[in-house]
């Protein structure tokens, strides 16, 4: 099991997280990504934001294209009310499949002004084209 972590994590301004859609917590109780971004804080001492991206509806993207997540999460995935202007943020996230939420992640923390934008995804869905036939 690979236990490092990326060289310039500790480098961050501070860590958010992609936030669960209320019905998603409401199910789960919980949410993976919150719970990991928090534990990282704190082991690292580099301030988490939990308000730095907001989640506006609970469409799933299980079963979705890479199109439709692009699609589905435009208007879903919005920016906080954060004063961010120059800072470092590294968002965590648990599987990343597309990028598509990376991406649109990305997007909502740069309209607040982050200078550098990083993703952390602590698993990688496989592309097509690396499943063995």
């Amino acid at each position: 099991m690979e236990r490092n972590q990326p060289d310039n994590l500790p480098q961050a301004d501070a860590i958010t997280f992609i936030p669960s859609s209320r019905r998603k917590l409401f199910r789960r109780g919980f949410n993976i990504t919150e719970i990991m971004a928090r534990r990282l804080a704190k082991q690292l001492g580099i301030p988490l934001i939990p308000n730095a991206l907001c989640k506006t509806s609970g469409n799933d993207q299980r079963g979705l294209s890479a199109s439709q997540r692009h699609r589905n999460l435009r208007n879903s995935l919005q920016p906080g009310k954060q004063d961010l202007r120059g800072k470092h943020i590294v968002i965590i996230e648990d599987v990343m499949t597309t990028g598509a939420t990376a991406n649109a992640a990305a997007s909502a923390l740069k309209q607040q002004g982050a200078g550098i934008v990083g993703i952390w995804a602590l698993a990688r869905t496989p592309p097509p084209q690396w499943q063995h036939t």
